[in-house]
């Protein structure tokens, strides 16, 4: 994948690239793009593990797994960023994606700010300087 041909955004000497399938809009106006075929390689495999109980339903906990093909795929990306910009990289993806076990990537996802959290994808602000990371 050619990196010049993804959307990212720089913000204090910090290369945030869109792994998302929508754009996001930040407080101060600027707008991250969708990188729409990036975003699949985030895509996590769940396994669940089942938590002992005295209920009569079953209760588990859902872990997150990268798929091994996409994380060599992510990492080659990181690395053109890294020998392009010479500057730390973070995907920008989903909350399921930041709570994947990534070994060699590091993944964010977007803050909104507390009035448009429940708005659809397309009206939502997000801090530029705030990002959730497991």
């Amino acid at each position: 994948m050619d990196i010049n041909q993804l959307n990212f955004i720089e913000i204090n000497n910090v290369i945030f690239v869109s792994a998302l399938a929508h754009e996001l809009r930040f407080t101060d106006g600027s707008v991250l793009k969708a990188n729409p075929e990036l975003a699949k390689l985030l895509n996590s495999i769940p396994k669940e593990e089942i938590i002992p109980s005295r209920l009569k339903v079953t209760l588990v906990k859902t872990k997150f797994y990268p798929n091994p093909e996409n994380e060599k795929k992510l990492i080659e990306i990181q690395n053109q960023f890294w020998e392009t910009y010479k500057t730390d990289i973070y995907f920008v993806g989903s909350i399921v994606a930041v709570q994947t076990k990534w070994s060699d990537i590091d993944v964010v996802s977007p803050i909104t700010t507390p009035e448009t959290t429940r708005l659809p994808p397309d009206q939502k602000i997000c801090y530029l300087n705030k990002w959730n990371q497991a």
